[in-house]
């Protein structure tokens, strides 16, 4: 009888484990490539993608922040690109902020050439920031 209770415990406990890690985020993480439009309260994510035309894998961030270090990760709409470095390979922008225009910039430290996408919105990166971009800013 008790093996049995333990067995029914267990049985219970895995699939409560399961139960839980199924349940969606409420919001995503910097880098995890869930883009969103309050991601932890900081606001909308600026989301770089790997591809043009927001297409392959992608980052998000909702900081003011250089991306040497990140990597692209593969998401339901595409994995081109996964594990490659954000910087110096993104080519479109969506920008899930509804309030504050994203800047991209050429340099780290956001500095240099820069684009501006406006709350909302979405580019292909020009050709000086196309596969050229190290650092971002609101």
């Amino acid at each position: 009888m008790l093996r049995r209770t333990l067995a029914a415990a267990a049985t219970a406990g895995i699939a409560l484990t399961i139960g839980l890690t199924a349940v969606p985020s409420a919001f995503a993480a910097e880098g995890d490539g869930n883009c969103v439009t309050n991601d932890a309260g900081a606001g909308g994510d600026l989301c770089l993608y790997y591809n043009s035309n927001l297409a392959g894998a992608r980052f998000n961030d909702p900081y003011t922040d250089n991306y040497a270090g990140w990597v692209f990760k593969a998401w339901s709409g595409g994995d081109a690109g996964a594990g490659q470095a954000v910087k110096n390979n993104a080519a479109s922008v969506r920008n899930y902020d509804t309030v504050v225009t994203g800047i991209i910039y050429y340099n780290s430290n956001q500095a240099g050439a820069s684009e501006s996408v406006a709350p909302s919105s979405w580019v292909n990166l020009n050709s000086t920031l196309k596969n050229e971009n190290a650092s971002q800013g609101w």
